[in-house]
């Protein structure tokens, strides 16, 4: 893990322990990958297929990582990245198509 202080200052702070995700879901409007580890003991998968179906559907992927637990790109990067490549690919289609 790279620690970085910004980021343990914030996770210290009094704010992080009170944010709600899905207090944000409807404010969303671009697109959005949702890589989830389908043995992640922090974000157990129904939880991330709950904050994902509360997203646009049109333009949220939830891919399913086997194999996986909270650190995907480590335990699955064989998965992980491509999934990152094909959402990016998509995007980019689907903006130069319009």
């Amino acid at each position: 893990m790279i620690r970085n202080p910004d980021v343990a200052s914030h996770y210290n702070s009094h704010e992080a322990p009170t944010f709600d995700p899905w207090s944000l879901t409807g404010a969303v409007r671009c697109p959005v990958l949702v890589l989830a580890g389908e043995d992640d003991p922090v974000c157990p998968l129904p939880v991330v297929e709950e904050l994902a179906s509360q997203l646009p559907a049109d333009t949220t992927r939830l891919v399913r990582i086997p194999g996986a637990r909270h650190t995907i790109f480590r335990d699955r990067p064989d998965l992980a990245f491509p999934a990152v490549r094909s959402f990016v690919a998509q995007i980019s289609e689907s903006r130069h198509a319009s």
